[in-house]
């Protein structure tokens, strides 16, 4: 005969073990063994954010397998390889310039998300982030760019006096481009300093010249879709390039293989007097661990162009879902989780990014407010002044292809000292090639 001991613990097991399976049962995470594989932008401190995807796998029970982190350009490249293979992808990085080209790819995220899902990106970037009335990515952050200059060397008393005995007026981070050209010219001392670095490599260099395009007037097509960037205002714009490399030697000899990355660093290591460039790079710039220009510089906006304003070509960042996705609510949720308010705030915490999310900006904001620290003022006004002017490419499926068959031309008056007309004119017949296929 069983002690009472004994039955009422026999008792209590046949009680909790059915709790404890229904409990289990019930704690099932929702893509428990779905293996997600994703191709990401990598470097610079866009990888931070990788860093909560154990958050997302732990919540959902999924594995997200990164499958590649490249540079853009490199992954754009390895992305376009794997959807004309039929390869395993689930999840990209992209950009508003570069989607639009992948469009037949991506999944259409309408019928996954609700309004309720969107309400938190600001409308710019779901605009941006839409072609054809479909969404085909969500934006993670916002690019423009400002003037990032040298205040150890603008606010030299010497340097000041020797600027204006040459040039007649007082040195200070150019307004327009003849200042940009004199600046640049003026502070060229190689092989330790140079005035001024740009993009002058692949769609980078597209991307430099399409804005200096705006800001003099002219667009790559007029209104009924005609090729017109070879016309004065393009001719303007590539002259101040070919002017600042190839006459004025005022930039490192190697631009025209410098892109994001090789022109944040060459100002970095304290080479460059002034240049451009985007919020992601602000975080590294300050740290003295990276930067020999910590605590040496300041910001500016862009100098204005002959049509008198400042354009400013820019994008947004984003995730989008690969069509041939075998699991797509999983590789949604993803999505939605990295680029959620939170994690957003804490990428643009983390790396200095300009973040889609309204939420994370902000708490951004506030949180600059609160440390009064001058120079993150400065940034935050800046870059809310330039979005302003802040003009994507045109969201053409062919704009890739486009820009393709533009920069060896563009490269070649760099290069070259080529006659600017001549190039554009080249440029300018190709694209209408393409388009008229």
């Amino acid at each position: 005969m069983l002690s009472k001991r004994l039955l009422v613990a026999l008792m209590v097991f046949s009680l909790v073990v059915p709790f404890s399976l229904s409990v289990a049962a019930q704690e099932k995470k929702p893509f428990e063994g779905v293996v997600l594989n994703a191709y990401f932008i990598g470097g610079g401190a866009y990888e931070k954010l990788y860093t909560k995807i154990p958050e997302f796998e732990e919540q959902t029970g999924a594995k997200v397998n990164i499958a590649a982190k490249l540079s853009h350009f490199e992954l754009n490249k390895r992305v376009a390889q794997e959807f004309a293979s039929g390869g395993d992808i689930d999840v990209i990085s992209t950009h508003t310039t570069f989607a639009p080209g992948q469009k037949d790819f991506l999944l259409p995220l309408n019928e996954y998300l609700t309004p309720e899902d969107l309400k938190d990106f600001t409308p710019s970037t779901i605009e941006a982030s839409t072609v054809d009335g479909k969404l085909i990515m969500l934006p993670r952050h916002t690019d423009v760019r400002i003037m990032y200059y040298r205040t150890d060397l603008f606010e030299d008393p010497k340097e000041q006096e020797a600027f204006k005995a040459k040039y007649g007026y007082d040195l200070r981070p150019p307004t327009n481009w003849q200042e940009l050209l004199d600046v640049a010219e003026f502070f060229t001392r190689p092989p330790n300093l140079y005035g001024f670095v740009f993009t002058g490599g692949e769609e980078p260099l597209v991307g430099t010249f399409y804005e200096l395009l705006l800001s003099a007037g002219g667009n790559f097509f007029d209104e009924e879709g005609n090729v017109i960037f070879n016309q004065e205002p393009g001719q303007r714009a590539l002259q101040l390039l070919v002017d600042l490399y190839y006459h004025k030697k005022a930039t490192p000899e190697g631009v025209p293989n410098y892109r994001w990355d090789e022109v944040a660093k060459a100002f970095r290591d304290g080479l460059i007097a002034f240049y451009f460039d985007w919020p992601g790079w602000y975080t590294m710039m300050k740290d003295p661990k990276e930067s020999k220009v910590a605590g040496k510089f300041g910001l500016a906006p862009y100098p204005v162009g002959p049509a008198g304003y400042a354009k400013i070509w820019g994008g947004s960042h984003g995730f989008a879902v690969a069509k041939s996705t075998k699991n797509p609510e999983a590789a949604v949720a993803l999505v939605k989780f990295l680029t959620s308010g939170d994690n957003l705030y804490f990428e643009a915490k983390e790396g200095g990014f300009l973040p889609a999310s309204i939420s994370a900006y902000q708490r951004l904001k506030e949180d600059v407010t609160k440390t009064g620290d001058p120079l993150d003022l400065k940034r935050l006004e800046l870059l809310e002044q330039e979005l302003a002017g802040f003009v994507p490419p045109p969201k053409i499926p062919e704009y890739q292809e486009i820009v393709s068959a533009i920069w060896p031309e563009l490269q070649k008056s760099l290069v070259e000292g080529r006659d600017v007309k001549v190039t554009l004119d080249i440029a300018a017949e190709k694209v209408r090639k393409i388009l008229g296929r």
